[in-house]
Parts: C-alpha cells; sequence; structure tokens
C-alpha cells in the first residue's frame, strides 16, 4: 500500500467518522425534542422542564416555538383539505393544494 492509498482511507474514515458524529448529535437533539413535547402534554412548564432536565429555557422556547408552527401549519392543511372536499362536493372550482413552493416552481418550468 503506497502512501496516497493511506492517506485517502485516513480520509474517508474521518469523514464517516464526521457523519456518525452527526448522527449521534441529531438523534440526541431529537430524543430531546421528544421529551420536552411529551413534558408539556403532561402538564410541565418550561422552567419545571429546565430544572428537571437541566436543558436550557431558550432551548425549550425553541422546541415550543417550532412546535407551535407546525401545529399552524398542519391545522392550515386540514382546513385546505376540508375546504377542497367540499368545493368537490358542491360542484366548485377546487383550491389548490400543492404548498406555496411547488406551485412555483411549476410556473417556473411551467409543468
Amino acid at each position: 500500500m503506497c502512501l496516497t492509498e493511506h492517506d485517502e482511507k485516513t480520509f474517508v474514515n474521518g469523514i464517516k467518522e464526521e457523519g456518525r458524529e452527526e448522527g449521534r448529535i441529531e438523534g440526541r437533539d431529537s430524543e430531546r425534542r421528544e421529551l420536552i413535547t411529551k413534558l408539556i402534554k403532561r402538564g410541565k412548564t418550561p422552567e419545571e422542564i429546565s430544572d428537571l432536565c437541566g436543558y436550557s429555557m431558550e432551548h425549550i422556547e425553541v422546541v415550543l416555538d417550532e412546535a407551535e408552527e407546525k401545529l399552524a401549519y398542519e391545522e392550515k392543511r386540514i382546513a385546505l383539505i376540508a375546504r377542497y372536499v367540499e368545493a368537490k362536493k358542491n360542484g366548485e372550482e377546487l383550491p389548490e393544494l400543492a404548498p406555496k413552493e411547488v406551485i412555483e416552481i411549476r410556473s417556473k418550468y411551467e409543468l
């Protein structure tokens, strides 16, 4: 084996390890988010969660803000689907179901 092959293998192994570490971090973050959400659903306050789990209030607030955004998005989508079903039932013009980004891409490429 020549030196370049060794260097290449070392480089590739380093990249793989970086990817593994990123995966571990994302996994831990996902677990924290799930735990925060579960505790909020059980009636715990952000302060209680911070005291109990040792998470910063900033982290908890970010998780809660993201959860609120997701909930608002889902509620909007459900209402849109209900309008679509109602319009179809009444023979009216159907509302667009695709997200704004998809509509923009379709119009850009005339799909």
